[in-house]
C-alpha cells in the first residue's frame, strides 16, 4: 500500500557502524532547494547481539507513506532496535 515503504538494511557483520540517507521530494519542483523534501538519515551501530538504527528526519516534505518497514537479511539473528525500541519499523512524524 502507499502508506508504507520498505527498506532492506544490510548491517555490518559483528561489531561495526554504518550510515545512509533516503531522499524524497515531489519529483516535479525544485522545492528541495528550500527544504521542501525529506532527508531521512540513519546511523547503524551493532555488535554480536543487537543492531541499533537511529533515524533522523530533515525537511518539511511529507510523502504518501507514513511508516518505513525495515527488513534485514533472512539469515540475520540479531535483535533490531529502531530509535531505542525493539521493533522493525519507523513512523514518520
Amino acid at each position: 500500500s502507499n502508506d508504507q515503504r520498505g527498506m532492506l538494511l544490510f548491517p555490518p557483520c559483528g561489531k561495526g557502524q554504518d550510515s545512509g540517507l533516503l531522499f524524497e521530494d515531489d519529483g516535479e519542483s525544485h522545492g528541495w532547494k528550500t527544504g521542501h523534501a525529506l532527508w531521512l538519515r540513519w546511523d547503524i551501530r551493532c555488535d554480536n547481539t543487537r543492531i541499533d538504527v537511529t533515524f533522523t528526519q530533515e525537511g518539511d516534505f511529507a510523502p504518501a507513506w507514513k511508516q518505513l518497514q525495515v527488513r534485514l537479511p533472512t539469515q540475520e539473528q540479531r535483535t533490531l532496535y529502531i530509535n531505542g525500541h525493539a521493533q522493525s519499523h519507523w513512523d514518520r512524524a
